[in-house]
């Protein structure tokens, strides 16, 4: 039971961390999450494991690597003037 309460808390964590641009620590939770659904799924049966496995397959699209600032393009030079 422990595990089905901590998803919800580990998902609200990793947003937020996401939407503060610390997308590492996010990236953690995220993984954490993804760690219990593979559990639950072992641990259950019948329906409820059919259940968790489609619960998977939606949140599978989850990045497994760390975000890369470089990714992201520079914004252009700035100049007081408006001259670059």
């Amino acid at each position: 039971m422990a595990l089905l309460q901590q998803i919800p808390a580990d998902l609200k964590m990793g947003r937020e961390y996401s939407l503060l641009g610390n997308y590492d620590r996010a990236l953690v939770y995220f993984e954490g999450v993804t760690q219990s659904i593979k559990q639950l799924i072992d641990q259950s049966t019948g329906p409820n494991r059919a259940k968790w496995q489609a619960v998977s397959a939606r949140v599978g699209c989850i990045p497994c690597a760390p975000f890369s600032p470089s990714l992201i393009a520079p914004p252009p030079p700035y100049s007081r003037l408006g001259v670059v």
